[in-house]
């Protein structure tokens, strides 16, 4: 199967779940191009304002943690003072993963800021904006 193929089964799959945002999905080739065009329908409004409005900010994530204003030599002495084979052997071998990333994580919320959750329209949207413009 050819990446292009893959892809469109792939989002062909996607648009047989019943939480996909695509109902339609159509390919064709184009004259100006050796790739394919892929034309997919949404079943939402990606400008709507309910969906601007939804926090999807969750400090309980690592994608909270502002890693450009870190301070990386307090969070170095921080992981390195974590005794690493007292903590594998603390646990089982299935269970170590989570007891990492938990670790890891607490970590980072001590010696990381968080970031500032984004306020108004989110950025992705301008592409869409641009184009209602040009219309």
């Amino acid at each position: 199967m050819s990446p292009p193929e893959m892809l469109t089964f792939w989002i062909y799959c996607q648009t047989m779940t019943d939480s996909s945002p695509m109902s339609h999905v159509t390919t064709r080739s184009t004259v100006m191009s050796d790739h394919d065009m892929i034309d997919i329908t949404l079943t939402i409004n990606p400008t709507s304002a309910s969906h601007s409005h939804i926090n999807l900010f969750d400090t309980n994530d690592f994608r909270s943690n502002d890693f450009q204003r870190a301070d990386f030599d307090k969070l170095n002495e921080s992981l390195e003072s974590v005794d690493w084979r007292d903590l594998r052997e603390s646990c089982s071998f299935e269970e170590f993963p989570a007891l990492f990333i938990e670790t890891v994580h607490g970590i980072c919320q001590a010696n990381v800021p968080l970031k500032k959750p984004r306020t108004g329209k989110p950025f992705s949207y301008n592409w869409l904006r641009r184009k209602k413009a040009k219309a």
